[in-house]
């Protein structure tokens, strides 16, 4: 592990999570995201693009501990409805103690319990890439979003990180760690998702997340699982991973440290019937 003071998430099965021998680490992962002033600081710009209005219907799909919830709901000038659904019931108690006057539901995202066009406003950050079925999600989505309805997506594109110092072992780690995902480079396919749910497209954007402070992106993006699953793989060995690790160390003690990856935003609106 790394000498931050954060511990990374050693499971990452978030279809799991309450089955997990350590579910209450999800829950604290999750929160440790939501402090985190990068993922603030995409999240104000992810909402801030959404076109919800007082008094609609949002549905908040994959919510999590309901950090996006939380935020929406003083934008919507806390009027009409915000619903937030995930399929860890561990989750969802989290959420509601976090926001006890908002809406929380159990629910799997490819079967939603939910009555066809009842929605105004769906959006879903950072789920997709953990799903083996995106596509039948989104399709979800869009089924219960109301004719004229919009659906945001938020999703990053792990396959255009970049790691400094670079070097074939950073490259390896940062492809395992792609490749640790069901869907690492997801947020290159936003759009063609949206379009093939039955959205038409109403706005793209792409933005590179540029981070230096070693210590605390390092387990924020769960980083030293991907290197455990290289070394169980054979792309690495024990002794590269650690020989390494002490020259990315002494890189940030140097100022020379530097991750950065993308994110992508896609706007959709279903098409009137």
């Amino acid at each position: 592990m790394i000498r931050g003071r954060e511990p990374y998430l050693a499971q990452a099965d978030w279809d799991r999570v309450d089955t997990s021998e350590d579910a209450a680490a999800y829950v604290a992962y999750l929160e440790r995201i939501d402090a985190s002033p990068l993922i603030q600081h995409y999240r104000q710009e992810f909402l801030g693009r959404l076109p919800c209005r007082p008094g609609e219907r949002v549905l908040d799909a994959g919510c999590g501990v309901g950090g996006n919830a939380r935020r929406l709901w003083p934008l919507m000038n806390r009027t009409g409805r915000v619903l937030g659904v995930d399929a860890s019931q561990r989750m969802i108690r989290r959420a509601r103690t976090l926001a006890p006057g908002l809406s929380f539901s159990v629910g799997n995202l490819c079967h939603l319990p939910l009555a066809s066009g009842s929605f105004d406003g769906v959006l879903c950050d950072r789920v997709l890439m953990h799903l083996s079925h995106p596509l039948d999600a989104v399709r979800e989505m869009v089924r219960v979003l109301r004719p004229g309805g919009w659906l945001g997506l938020c999703e990053p594109d792990w396959s255009r990180a970049r790691l400094e110092p670079d070097g074939e072992i950073s490259r390896i780690v940062l492809e395992t760690h792609c490749s640790s995902f069901e869907n690492g480079a997801i947020g290159g396919s936003l759009e063609e998702l949206i379009e093939e749910a039955g959205c038409q497209k109403m706005g793209f954007a792409e933005r590179d997340h540029a981070v230096q402070d070693y210590e605390k992106i390092w387990s924020l993006v769960n980083m030293e699982r991907s290197l455990r699953r290289a070394v169980e793989t054979g792309k690495l060995s024990e002794g590269e991973v650690n020989q390494w690790r002490g020259q990315l160390e002494e890189a940030a003690r140097g100022g020379r440290f530097y991750l950065s990856f993308a994110g992508a935003i896609c706007m959709g609106r279903k098409r009137e019937a």
